[in-house]
């Protein structure tokens, strides 16, 4: 099963977004994607949030204070990259990373958590 997303068809006129609706291409999506982002003809998962109750202020790209981490599934079609796991400093800045490096972070996140729990 697939879903499907939408991107805009190039327009033809310059009145036309006015006049009517823009034709629309479809961008097939992957099973896990939650929201796409029709410029890249990108699909999303859904964002893990986890929240850092020991960080006292961390700043995004536009500024704002958050105080978490975000992980979620991307995949950008217009690169030809391969599908990766996005780990990052509220919603904007963060590191790509392939799944076996997710992975690899993972165990290392639930390595350092056993050492620290077993204090």
């Amino acid at each position: 099963m697939s879903k499907e997303s939408t991107t805009l068809a190039p327009d033809t006129s310059a009145q036309a977004w006015l006049d009517e609706p823009p034709a629309h291409a479809p961008i097939p999506c992957t099973p896990w994607c939650q929201w796409q982002d029709p410029s890249q003809e990108g699909c999303f998962g859904p964002s893990r949030i986890t929240p850092l109750s020991l960080e006292e202020r961390l700043v995004d790209d536009d500024g704002c204070s958050v105080r978490y981490v975000t992980v979620y599934a991307a995949l950008n079609r217009t690169t030809g990259a391969p599908p990766a796991v996005h780990v990052g400093l509220g919603e904007d800045r963060g590191w790509l990373m392939t799944t076996d490096e997710a992975r690899t972070l993972a165990a290392a996140l639930v390595a350092a958590a056993g050492e620290v729990r077993s204090l």
